[in-house]
Protein backbone atom coordinates (compact mmCIF):
# COMPACT_ATOMS: atom_id res chain seq x y z
CA UNK A 1 0.00 0.00 0.00
CA UNK A 2 1.08 3.83 -0.31
CA UNK A 3 2.86 3.58 3.40
CA UNK A 4 5.37 0.30 2.09
CA UNK A 5 5.73 2.89 -1.21
CA UNK A 6 6.54 5.59 0.82
CA UNK A 7 9.23 3.40 3.45
CA UNK A 8 10.64 1.95 -0.52
CA UNK A 9 10.79 5.14 -0.97
CA UNK A 10 12.71 6.82 2.17
CA UNK A 11 14.97 3.71 1.50
CA UNK A 12 15.95 3.72 -1.77
CA UNK A 13 16.63 7.73 -1.15
CA UNK A 14 19.04 6.80 1.92
CA UNK A 15 21.07 4.19 0.10
CA UNK A 16 21.35 6.86 -2.68
CA UNK A 17 22.80 9.26 -0.14
CA UNK A 18 24.94 6.93 1.26
CA UNK A 19 26.50 5.75 -2.54
CA UNK A 20 27.51 9.74 -3.17
CA UNK A 21 24.49 9.97 -5.64
CA UNK A 22 22.64 12.52 -4.29
CA UNK A 23 23.59 16.08 -3.54
CA UNK A 24 25.51 16.26 -0.38
CA UNK A 25 24.16 19.35 0.64
CA UNK A 26 21.07 18.95 0.56
CA UNK A 27 20.14 18.63 4.36
CA UNK A 28 18.03 16.59 6.99
CA UNK A 29 17.71 13.64 4.78
CA UNK A 30 19.09 11.25 7.41
CA UNK A 31 17.74 12.88 10.70
CA UNK A 32 14.02 13.22 8.87
CA UNK A 33 14.20 9.63 8.03
CA UNK A 34 15.14 8.38 10.84
CA UNK A 35 12.37 10.70 12.93
CA UNK A 36 9.91 9.07 10.36
CA UNK A 37 10.61 5.85 10.68
CA UNK A 38 10.77 5.85 14.85
CA UNK A 39 7.61 8.25 15.10
CA UNK A 40 5.34 6.43 12.61
CA UNK A 41 1.91 6.37 13.66
CA UNK A 42 -0.27 3.55 14.30
CA UNK A 43 -2.35 2.23 10.98
CA UNK A 44 -5.59 4.26 10.31
CA UNK A 45 -8.81 2.57 8.67
CA UNK A 46 -8.03 2.43 4.95
CA UNK A 47 -9.68 4.98 1.86
CA UNK A 48 -8.83 5.77 -1.84
CA UNK A 49 -6.05 8.16 -1.89
CA UNK A 50 -5.34 10.53 -4.90
CA UNK A 51 -1.34 10.05 -4.31
CA UNK A 52 -0.99 13.41 -5.47
CA UNK A 53 -3.48 15.57 -4.20
CA UNK A 54 -2.47 19.50 -4.22
CA UNK A 55 -4.31 22.40 -5.89
CA UNK A 56 -2.35 21.74 -9.20
CA UNK A 57 -4.84 18.92 -9.46
CA UNK A 58 -7.86 20.19 -8.65
CA UNK A 59 -10.16 22.23 -11.02
CA UNK A 60 -12.46 25.42 -9.24
CA UNK A 61 -15.33 26.84 -10.25
CA UNK A 62 -14.73 30.59 -11.76
CA UNK A 63 -16.89 32.12 -9.18
CA UNK A 64 -18.21 29.84 -6.63
CA UNK A 65 -16.53 27.88 -3.99
CA UNK A 66 -16.57 24.80 -5.46
CA UNK A 67 -14.78 21.57 -6.57
CA UNK A 68 -15.69 20.72 -9.98
CA UNK A 69 -13.10 18.05 -10.49
CA UNK A 70 -10.43 16.14 -9.39
CA UNK A 71 -8.03 15.11 -11.98
CA UNK A 72 -4.41 13.35 -12.17
CA UNK A 73 -5.22 10.00 -10.47
CA UNK A 74 -2.75 8.16 -12.05
CA UNK A 75 -1.02 7.13 -8.72
CA UNK A 76 -4.20 6.17 -7.02
CA UNK A 77 -4.67 3.60 -4.56
CA UNK A 78 -5.81 2.56 -0.77
CA UNK A 79 -3.84 3.22 2.06
CA UNK A 80 -4.08 6.02 4.53
CA UNK A 81 -5.71 8.70 3.43
CA UNK A 82 -3.54 11.46 5.80
CA UNK A 83 -0.92 10.42 3.11
CA UNK A 84 -2.95 12.74 0.86
CA UNK A 85 -3.25 15.29 3.76
CA UNK A 86 0.07 15.80 3.81
CA UNK A 87 1.01 15.99 0.65
CA UNK A 88 -1.41 18.53 0.41
CA UNK A 89 -0.53 20.59 3.37
CA UNK A 90 3.02 20.60 2.17
CA UNK A 91 2.02 22.00 -1.23
CA UNK A 92 -0.45 24.49 0.07
CA UNK A 93 0.27 28.26 -0.48
CA UNK A 94 1.75 29.18 3.42
CA UNK A 95 0.95 32.82 3.94
CA UNK A 96 3.05 32.89 6.96
CA UNK A 97 6.84 32.54 8.14
CA UNK A 98 6.62 29.05 7.99
CA UNK A 99 5.55 28.50 5.16
CA UNK A 100 6.24 24.90 3.82
CA UNK A 101 6.15 26.16 0.16
CA UNK A 102 9.14 27.25 -1.23
CA UNK A 103 8.18 27.25 -4.94
CA UNK A 104 7.86 30.68 -6.34
CA UNK A 105 4.49 31.94 -8.62
CA UNK A 106 2.07 29.62 -6.16
CA UNK A 107 -1.64 28.87 -7.63
CA UNK A 108 -2.48 30.88 -3.81
CA UNK A 109 -1.38 33.93 -5.19
CA UNK A 110 -4.69 35.38 -6.29
CA UNK A 111 -5.96 34.95 -2.31
CA UNK A 112 -9.11 33.56 -1.24
CA UNK A 113 -7.71 30.24 -0.37
CA UNK A 114 -7.79 28.86 3.57
CA UNK A 115 -4.65 28.91 5.79
CA UNK A 116 -3.21 25.87 6.79
CA UNK A 117 -5.51 25.92 10.02
CA UNK A 118 -8.53 26.74 8.58
CA UNK A 119 -7.90 23.34 5.77
CA UNK A 120 -7.45 21.32 9.13
CA UNK A 121 -10.21 22.49 10.89
CA UNK A 122 -12.36 21.82 8.00
CA UNK A 123 -10.70 18.20 7.17
CA UNK A 124 -10.99 17.15 11.06
CA UNK A 125 -14.63 17.97 10.53
CA UNK A 126 -15.94 16.41 7.50
CA UNK A 127 -13.40 13.51 7.99
CA UNK A 128 -14.02 12.57 11.58
CA UNK A 129 -10.10 11.19 11.80
CA UNK A 130 -8.14 11.72 14.29
CA UNK A 131 -5.04 14.41 13.44
CA UNK A 132 -2.81 14.20 16.37
CA UNK A 133 -0.23 12.85 13.70
CA UNK A 134 -0.71 15.38 11.40
CA UNK A 135 3.08 16.49 11.50
CA UNK A 136 4.16 13.05 11.06
CA UNK A 137 2.18 13.22 7.55
CA UNK A 138 3.62 16.60 6.60
CA UNK A 139 7.05 15.83 7.39
CA UNK A 140 6.45 12.81 5.43
CA UNK A 141 5.52 14.37 2.42
CA UNK A 142 8.44 17.51 2.58
CA UNK A 143 10.37 14.50 2.76
CA UNK A 144 9.39 13.01 -0.01
CA UNK A 145 8.58 16.20 -2.54
CA UNK A 146 12.16 17.37 -1.35
CA UNK A 147 13.74 13.93 -2.71
CA UNK A 148 12.35 14.13 -5.77
CA UNK A 149 12.20 18.12 -6.45
CA UNK A 150 16.39 17.37 -6.65
CA UNK A 151 16.16 14.28 -8.69
CA UNK A 152 16.02 17.38 -11.44
CA UNK A 153 19.38 18.77 -9.29
CA UNK A 154 20.83 15.58 -9.64
CA UNK A 155 20.05 15.27 -13.33
CA UNK A 156 21.49 18.78 -13.96
CA UNK A 157 24.72 17.76 -12.48
CA UNK A 158 25.22 14.67 -14.55
CA UNK A 159 24.51 17.39 -17.89
CA UNK A 160 21.07 16.16 -18.46
CA UNK A 161 18.68 19.22 -17.35
CA UNK A 162 18.37 22.97 -17.35
CA UNK A 163 20.83 24.52 -14.70
CA UNK A 164 17.96 27.39 -14.02
CA UNK A 165 15.22 25.28 -13.30
CA UNK A 166 17.55 22.94 -11.13
CA UNK A 167 18.49 25.28 -9.13
CA UNK A 168 14.82 27.12 -8.58
CA UNK A 169 13.84 22.84 -7.60
CA UNK A 170 17.17 22.46 -5.45
CA UNK A 171 16.53 25.47 -3.49
CA UNK A 172 12.72 24.27 -2.98
CA UNK A 173 14.18 20.60 -2.04
CA UNK A 174 16.12 22.32 0.77
CA UNK A 175 13.28 24.46 1.95
CA UNK A 176 10.75 21.00 2.40
CA UNK A 177 13.93 19.28 3.68
CA UNK A 178 14.27 22.49 6.47
CA UNK A 179 10.29 22.74 6.76
CA UNK A 180 10.25 18.77 7.43
CA UNK A 181 13.18 19.23 9.88
CA UNK A 182 11.48 22.05 11.93
CA UNK A 183 8.74 19.60 12.13
CA UNK A 184 10.24 16.48 13.26
CA UNK A 185 12.82 18.60 15.73
CA UNK A 186 9.69 19.94 17.80
CA UNK A 187 10.40 23.49 16.32
CA UNK A 188 7.05 24.04 14.30
CA UNK A 189 3.55 22.04 14.25
CA UNK A 190 0.64 22.21 12.56
CA UNK A 191 -1.11 19.54 15.07
CA UNK A 192 -2.37 22.21 17.11
CA UNK A 193 -4.33 23.98 14.40
CA UNK A 194 -5.91 20.72 13.73
CA UNK A 195 -7.55 20.38 17.15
Amino acid sequence: MAEAESAVQARTALNSIRRGSRSADLPHLVEVSAWLRENRPPDTPPAILHGDYQLANVLLHRTEPEVLAVVDWEMATVGDPLLDLGWLLVCWPGGNEQAIEQLPESLGASGGLADRAELLAAYAAVSGRDLDSVDWYVALAGFKLGILLDGTWARHLAGKADGATARRLHEAAIGLLEAAFRITSGRWSLRDAAL
